[in-house]
């Protein structure tokens, strides 16, 4: 790592309770400081006629499967046999573009591929209320 120029940013998760809200209030409150990676998904685009719309990636169902067996995702899931996913390439885009970037993934796991495969190593915040109060 060269340090005279700015060392690399790197990307941020956050896991535990609430982690969804917590992500969804960094992107509200610091839009021009974090951006988040756009998932990837099977189902069909609910009335919009773009590739790229709003809240996700559309692809085919075959394209998917391709991408899964050629290990291009952080993590990937299927609900509703449609498949979502986060794609290595996506944070590596915004992380180069010299972005703060958010990943929006769920399970420990995913974080040991972002290490491994991609060679990315993000700062990891786990949440975790005392009380299901402090929830509520």
């Amino acid at each position: 790592i060269d340090f005279k120029k700015s060392p690399p940013v790197r990307p941020l998760v956050i896991l535990g309770a609430l982690s969804n809200e917590i992500y969804d209030e960094i992107l509200r409150r610091c839009p021009g400081k974090f951006k988040g990676v756009v998932p990837v998904t099977s189902r069909s685009c609910r009335g919009c006629k773009q590739h790229i719309y709003d809240d996700y990636h559309y692809i085919s169902r075959e394209q998917f499967i391709s991408e899964i067996r050629q290990n291009k995702y952080i993590e990937c899931g299927q609900f509703q046999n449609n498949f979502y996913g986060t794609r290595f390439k996506k944070v590596k885009e915004i992380v180069q573009k010299g972005h703060n970037c958010i990943v929006d993934i769920h399970h420990h796991n995913s974080i040991r591929r972002l290490k491994s495969i991609a060679n990315i190593h993000p700062i990891v915040i786990a949440v975790k209320p005392s009380t299901p109060a402090q929830i509520m």
